[in-house]
């Protein structure tokens, strides 16, 4: 091969977005971008994002970066950008092309599949809270159908703890295992669950009664101790261990100059 065939990247672009991705038209679509400038020179480059359906260009434009069209990167280094951008269709192609504006070129690019997922859940518990085993559980759900059509849906709990299922069993929502939510409406629902274990995790997952398929879930750790598990850190530990060693000590010493000793 000769050197006239060797093509060496200038720049490489990444992102924090998976290849497909279920989407609502018009939401926000939070992005980290890492760009790499490999060249021995600092080089300009500009972001474009591209969004293509059914084979055409519906959107394109240009993504601002500090309030500016390009930005620069010195040689041989990396930066990292955060924008936030809204897609107006969903069931695309977006794109995000890295152009060098020294060249006129795109030098590297990054694509993912937008698609309108099914049903969406949410609820307010947080990742991990402390529980003791057969307590009650409020749990506040919203259900979205982002669909043009009325679907009927059904909740499913499930605890698995060490690696093995150990509850499994349908929510009933106003006594009856499945419920119907109208096109384009978000539901909210409102049940009381209890956990016979603690030290798990558990999980509501959405099951679209029509396809058979689980189409979002949510999930929470729970845990007895006073941290969830591997929070604390031998680190943390020995600081806390000091910190009522000198505590105690201070302490000592305060009573003492008050004693006169």
């Amino acid at each position: 091969m000769s050197a006239q065939q060797l093509q060496f990247p200038l720049a490489i672009l990444s992102w924090n977005l998976p290849p497909s991705m279920g989407y609502e038209a018009g939401t926000p679509i939070a992005m980290d971008f890492l760009v790499h400038n490999l060249d021995v020179l600092p080089r300009e480059y500009s972001l474009h994002l591209k969004v293509e359906k059914d084979g055409e260009l519906v959107e394109e434009r240009t993504i601002a970066v500090d309030g500016h069209e390009s930005f620069w990167i010195i040689k041989m280094s990396i930066r990292g950008l955060y924008v936030e951008e809204t897609v107006e269709v969903t069931d695309a192609t977006l794109s995000i092309q890295l152009l060098d504006v020294l060249t006129g070129e795109y030098v590297d690019s990054v694509s993912t599949l937008l698609y309108l997922p099914m049903g969406t859940l949410s609820w307010n518990l947080p990742p991990a809270m402390g529980y003791e085993a057969g307590a009650p559980i409020a749990v506040q759900l919203l259900v979205s159908n982002p669909t043009l059509l009325p679907r009927e849906y059904s909740l499913h709990l499930k605890v698995e703890k060490d690696g093995e299922l150990v509850e499994e069993r349908t929510i009933a929502v106003d006594g009856h295992e499945s419920f119907w939510i109208i096109k384009m409406s978000i539901r909210e629902l409102y049940v009381e669950e209890t956990v016979e274990v603690t030290d798990a995790t558990l999980s509501m997952h959405l099951l679209d009664v029509a396809t058979g398929e689980y189409v979002d879930s949510v999930s929470t750790l729970l845990y007895s101790g006073v941290w969830p598990p591997g929070t604390v850190t031998w680190e943390m530990a020995l600081a806390t261990f000091i910190g009522i060693i000198v505590f105690s000590f201070l302490a000592a010493l305060v009573v003492g100059i008050a004693r006169g000793e």
